[in-house]
């Protein structure tokens, strides 16, 4: 996906998703929230996460 198609579709600007696509910087908390809220299926790529650990992370507890 093109930084200016990612853009279009989540909500920011197109020198932001360039920006992240060649990993001069990372989105801040208001832009990650826009692109999961576009691609939720992507979430745990997205948040650099590997479903074969979940199970084995620990969660802390109110």
């Amino acid at each position: 996906m093109t930084p200016t198609k990612m853009s279009e579709i989540s909500g920011i600007t197109r020198t932001a998703a360039s920006d992240y696509k060649i990993g001069r910087s990372i989105p801040s908390v208001q832009n990650l929230i826009k692109i999961i809220n576009a691609f939720p299926k992507y979430t745990l790529y997205i948040l650099d996460l590997d479903t074969r650990e979940l199970p084995q992370q620990t969660f802390l507890k109110n």
